[in-house]
């Protein structure tokens, strides 16, 4: 049985069920290993959620079966260490809290190393060009979430929403934990009334996942969203721009910049297996290795933020390998002159005997140049990087057109710009790009021609 024909089948039943039982009918076919990426009709996970019953007119779950259901859950997931329960104005719901002295080490430095996090590298991490935007002085949140699936819609519910932030010496973690799919308003309601107070938050892809789950079961419920007004920052791209190499994930950049190795850890693949075992009477306990996940993410999240921090209020003074990704991050804020000098002194780098690193900066260096209307030092930017040993192609091809430019309307020189024009296109593949250089090619050759006349008249 799929997910739809397990909504079918819902229409038919004349018993009464909770939102719990409709959610694991329709997703019990899955296991541990799998990701949920069934699609449902919106409009009928909508009134088999809201009223715990098939669209047909069945009678609603009583409230008192549950209360005694959420109790249940609570009881089971009060044995978690440092759960308990947090009252919203529409009850209560089982929240985890924990406490990491800011003294201990994690990775690298300790935990207070990390907690520096000033307003104006917020917002240039974040590609604000307007210091307004900035965020006020306040509780920077970090967020992470564990679905039901990683396919967004419908069908994944964020069932532990982890938030972390320095406090008074310690960097607390408040995890809400779904006790039952019916927990679901009253864990928003309280999620609000925590982002409401905070003055930014931090996540990692949150723009792409995080986020839009957790806008779509407010919408879901009719709730209204507190994110809107909320700076946020989504560290994956700016970390990825800072410390390239790695894979790219939040696990690979703890360990290749922080120095985090984790063990034990649970895959990732088996978190949302380890939940639906828990809704159909396991035991809680197979959540605590999923709840450590998520502290060990909000840990990282916040080291590698605090390091991001450091790196753009210390400017090119604070970074060496990181001077390239810290110039497009710095130039992408509006902040050009603090990025000029960022691939500076990335082109001036060995690069450990690769030419990616230098080519870049160089690249990125002489297209500032040109922006700023100084092409002499926008040439000379471009011939450095063809002086490098082994350049990537792309950027050999880009350099020699851009001297090529140079020299036909700037220098006079036809022939050089003949020349430089002759190799690029040698090194081009693309059928639209060849025709752009032959075109520049005859257009030489007609002016060498003229030249050629006017010099015999």
């Amino acid at each position: 049985m799929d997910a739809m024909d397990a909504m079918a089948a819902m229409e038919t039943t004349r018993s009464p069920q909770s939102s719990d039982d409709l959610y694991l009918q329709a997703f019990g076919p899955f296991s541990s290993g799998q990701v949920m990426t069934a699609h449902l009709t919106l409009d009928r996970l909508r009134h088999a959620l809201r009223h715990g019953v098939a669209p047909r007119g069945d009678s609603p779950v009583p409230p008192a079966a549950s209360r005694l259901a959420a109790r249940a859950g609570f009881e089971r997931l009060s044995r978690l260490p440092g759960a308990g329960e947090e009252w919203s104005p529409l009850g209560p719901c089982t929240v985890v809290r924990q406490r990491c002295d800011a003294n201990v080490r994690y990775g690298c430095r300790a935990m207070t190393g990390y907690a520096t996090l000033s307003g104006t590298a917020f917002g240039v991490l974040a590609g604000q060009r307007d210091q307004a935007h900035e965020p006020r002085a306040g509780r920077v949140v970090f967020l992470d979430l564990e679905t039901t699936g990683l396919s967004g819609g419908a069908a994944t519910v964020a069932f532990v929403v982890g938030l972390g932030w320095f406090d008074a010496g310690a960097f607390a973690t408040r995890q809400y934990v779904l006790r039952g799919f019916a927990d679901e308003p009253r864990v928003l309601t309280a999620l609000s009334g925590v982002l409401g107070e905070a003055a930014a938050l931090v996540t990692f892809n949150g723009k792409s996942f995080d986020l839009p789950v957790l806008e779509s079961r407010w919408a879901y419920h009719r709730m209204p969203s507190p994110l809107a007004p909320l700076p946020h920052l989504d560290l994956l791209h700016p970390s990825r721009r800072l410390w390239p190499g790695d894979d790219g994930t939040l696990v690979g950049l703890e360990r290749a910049v922080l120095g985090v190795r984790r063990v034990g850890d649970v895959p990732g693949a088996e978190i949302p297996g380890r939940y639906i075992a828990y809704l159909r009477g396991g035991d809680a306990q197979h959540l605590e290795p999923v709840l450590e996940h998520n502290r060990l993410d909000l840990r990282s999240l916040a080291g590698l933020t605090g390091l991001a921090c450091r790196l753009v209020d210390g400017g090119v003074c604070a970074t060496d390998t990181a001077a390239l990704g810290l110039g497009r991050i710095l130039d992408r804020a509006g902040r050009a002159a603090e990025s000029a000098t960022c691939y500076e002194r990335a082109a001036s780098d060995d690069g450990g005997g690769c030419d990616d690193v230098p080519a870049g900066a160089l690249r990125r260096l002489a297209r500032h140049w040109r922006h700023q209307r100084r092409y002499r030092d926008a040439a000379l930017a471009w011939r450095r990087l063809l002086d490098l040993s082994r350049p990537p192609a792309g950027c050999r091809r880009e350099a020699m057109l851009a001297l090529a430019v140079h020299h036909e309307h700037r220098t006079d020189d036809p022939v050089e710009a003949q020349r430089l024009a002759r190799r690029a296109l040698h090194l081009t593949q693309r059928h639209s790009h060849r025709l752009a250089i032959e075109h520049r090619l005859s257009r030489l050759e007609r002016k060498l021609e003229q030249q050629t006349r006017g010099t015999l008249v």
